[in-house]
C-alpha cells in the first residue's frame, strides 16, 4: 500500500492536475494502515506538498487570506494541510522535528489559518516529547513564534498556542523554558495587543499553575499569578469579573484553591459580588462571580463556603428569582450543584422562606421557559429532591416531600405532562427528575394515587427513542428494588413493574395476527 502512494506522489509531480492527485493521494493517505502509514511518512519526500501550500511571502505583503485567492487553490491548500496532517502524524515528534521542523516554522508564518493550524499541532507534538525539548532553546526562534501565536486574530489559532505552551511545561525543561526572562518578556509583550489576548496568557499561566504546587510555584515567581489578583481591584467593573471567572480555573487543584483561599482571592470575590447587588449592570458579569463560588462549593463543600460567604448563596436565590435568562441559568445550575449533597440540602432548608420562592418559580420555569431553561430547572429539581439510601430519615424526607410539594398544585401531574411530550431532551429530563424522587416513599405514594400513573410506568409506547427507554428502565429498576414498593404500588403494580424487568428496556410486545377466511 506504501507503494501506491509513491505512485500517488509521482503522479502529484508530473501532473498538472494538482488539486485532482492531491485529492486521490488524501484517499489513499487515509486508507493506510498506522504502520504502513509511518513507513510512508518516513519513505517519501514531503517538500512537494509543503511547497503546495504556498508562500509565506503573501502575509508580509498585507494580502488577506482570502484577498486574490479563487477557489481551487484555496481548496488545493486544505486538500495538502489534511494529507500533511495525516502524514506527518505517522512519524514521531523526534522524526518530525529533525525532518520537518524548518517547513513548520515557516508555517508559522502563512497567510492561511489552515497552514498555520497544521504547523502549530505538529509543534505542539515536538513541545510535549521531552527528547525534544532541545530543539527549543534560548536561541531557537521557534518558542517566541508560538507565543506570538496567542496573539493572533483567529481564536482557533490562539487556543492551540496555548495548548503547545502548557504542553510544554508538562515536563521540568519546559518549565524552564517558559519562564525563562527572554519568554517572559515576550509574553507580557503580547499581553499589550489587547484586553482579549492578556486575558489569553492569563488563562495560559492558571492553567499551568493548576498543574501542581511546583507550576504554581514558576507562575507565582513570574509576577504573572500577582498581576491577575491584582485586577481583581481595577476600576472596571467587567475586567474585574473576567479576572475572577480566570483565577476560578485555580480551583480545580487543591492547591490552586488553598492559594485561593490564603492570599485574600475570594475575599476579593466575595467583596465585588456584594457591590453587584447595587449595581444597574450587574447581569453583565455577576453569573461570572457566582460560577467562582459555585467551583468552589463543588471542592469545599456547600456549608463552609455559603457560611464564609453568605452573599454567595444570597445572590443565587435572588438571580434565580429575578434577572434575565444567562443570569438565571446559572443559578439553576449552581442550585443544582448545592442540591447534590445533603450538606447543601441543608443550607438551602435554612434559607427558609427566600428558597421556598425559588421552588415556586422552578415550578413555572419547568413549565413556561424556553427549552434550554425548562432542561436545567428540572435538572436542578432532580439534584435537590435525590436522596441516596442512606440520607433518607424521617426529617429529611419531609424536608424533600416539601419541597416537591411547593413546586406546582400538582406537581406529580405537571412534571408526567412533561415527561410525555414528544420532545425528548424534556422528556428524559423530567424522567430524571422522577428517578430521584423514586426510592422516597412519599413520592412512591404520589406515583400510586395519581390515577394512570401506574400504567404509564409500564406503558413503553410513550418512550420516543432508545435512550427514553433505557431510563424508563432505569426508573422501574428504582422502584422494583425499593423495599417499600411493593406496599405502597400495590402488588398488582408491583408484579407488572417486574415483568417489565424482566422483559428488558427494548421488549416489544409480539403481535399476533389471525387470518380469517370466509367464502363469497
Amino acid at each position: 500500500m506504501a507503494a501506491s502512494i509513491s505512485v500517488l506522489m509521482e503522479e502529484l509531480l508530473a501532473g498538472s492536475d494538482a488539486l485532482g492527485s492531491l485529492q486521490r493521494l488524501k484517499t489513499g493517505v487515509l486508507s493506510l494502515s498506522p504502520s504502513a502509514l509511518s513507513v510512508a511518512a518516513t519513505q517519501l519526500n514531503l517538500q512537494p506538498l509543503f511547497e503546495l501550500l504556498g508562500s509565506a511571502d503573501r502575509a508580509q505583503d498585507g494580502v488577506g487570506e482570502e484577498e486574490d485567492e479563487d477557489g481551487e487553490e484555496e481548496e488545493q491548500v486544505e486538500t495538502a494541510c489534511a494529507v500533511l496532517e495525516c502524514l506527518l502524524g505517522g512519524l514521531d515528534p523526534g522524526k518530525v522535528a529533525a525532518m520537518h521542523l524548518t517547513r513548520l516554522q515557516i508555517g508559522l508564518a502563512h497567510p492561511r489559518n489552515s497552514v498555520r493550524l497544521l504547523a502549530l499541532k505538529q509543534i505542539g507534538r515536538i513541545m510535549e516529547c521531552s527528547k525534544t525539548t532541545d530543539v527549543l532553546r534560548e536561541g531557537s526562534s521557534l518558542l517566541p513564534q508560538v507565543i506570538d501565536c496567542i496573539g493572533a486574530e483567529s481564536l482557533g489559532i490562539a487556543k492551540q498556542a496555548l495548548q503547545n505552551l502548557v504542553c510544554l511545561t508538562k515536563s521540568k525543561e519546559g518549565f524552564g523554558l517558559i519562564f525563562a526572562p527572554q519568554q517572559l518578556k515576550q509574553l507580557r509583550s503580547v499581553m499589550d495587543t489587547n484586553d482579549a489576548v492578556r486575558y489569553r496568557v492569563y488563562e495560559l499561566v492558571v492553567r499551568i499553575a493548576s498543574s501542581s504546587p511546583i507550576a504554581l510555584g514558576h507562575c507565582t515567581r513570574s509576577g504573572l499569578i500577582t498581576q491577575l489578583v491584582g485586577e481583581l481591584t481595577g476600576d472596571d467593573v467587567l475586567v474585574r469579573a473576567t479576572c475572577a471567572e480566570t483565577i476560578s480555573g485555580l480551583l480545580e487543584s487543591p492547591h490552586g484553591r488553598q492559594f485561593v483561599l490564603q492570599q485574600g482571592v475570594a475575599d476579593r470575590v466575595s467583596k465585588l459580588l456584594e457591590s453587584a447587588l447595587n449595581d444597574p449592570f450587574a447581569d453583565l458579569y455577576v453569573a461570572g462571580l457566582v460560577k467562582f463560588f459555585g467551583k468552589l462549593a463543588i471542592a469545599d463543600g456547600a456549608q463552609m463556603v455559603c457560611e464564609r460567604f453568605p452573599v454567595f448563596l444570597r445572590t443565587v436565590l435572588d438571580t434565580a428569582t429575578n434577572h434575565e435568562a444567562s443570569c438565571q441559568a446559572v443559578a439553576l445550575d449552581t442550585l443544582s450543584v448545592l442540591g447534590r449533597s445533603l450538606e447543601g440540602k441543608l443550607v438551602l432548608h435554612k434559607e427558609g422562606d427566600r428558597f421556598l420562592r425559588v421552588l415556586r418559580v422552578m415550578g413555572k420555569i419547568a413549565v413556561e421557559a424556553p427549552t434550554e431553561q425548562r432542561i436545567r430547572c428540572l435538572d436542578a429539581m432532580a439534584s435537590l429532591l435525590h436522596l441516596s439510601e442512606e440520607e433518607q430519615n424521617e426529617d429529611v424526607l419531609v424536608m424533600t416531600e416539601s419541597w416537591f410539594s411547593i413546586l406546582s398544585d400538582e406537581p406529580m401531574i405537571m412534571l408526567w405532562r412533561i415527561s410525555t411530550q414528544p420532545f425528548s431532551d424534556l422528556h428524559c429530563t423530567a424522567l430524571r427528575v422522577f428517578m430521584a424522587i423514586s426510592d422516597q416513599p412519599w413520592a412512591q405514594r404520589h406515583m400510586a394515587n395519581t390515577p394512570g400513573f401506574p400504567e404509564y410506568l409500564t406503558d413503553r409506547s410513550v418512550e420516543p427513542d432508545k435512550f427514553a427507554k433505557e431510563l424508563k428502565f432505569e426508573l422501574v429498576s428504582i422502584l422494583t428494588a425499593s423495599r417499600t414498593a411493593s406496599n405502597i404500588l400495590g402488588a398488582v403494580t408491583y408484579q407488572r413493574l417486574r415483568l417489565y424487568m424482566q422483559e428488558g428496556p427494548y421488549y416489544v410486545q409480539p403481535v399476533t395476527q389471525v387470518a380469517i377466511e370466509g367464502s363469497e
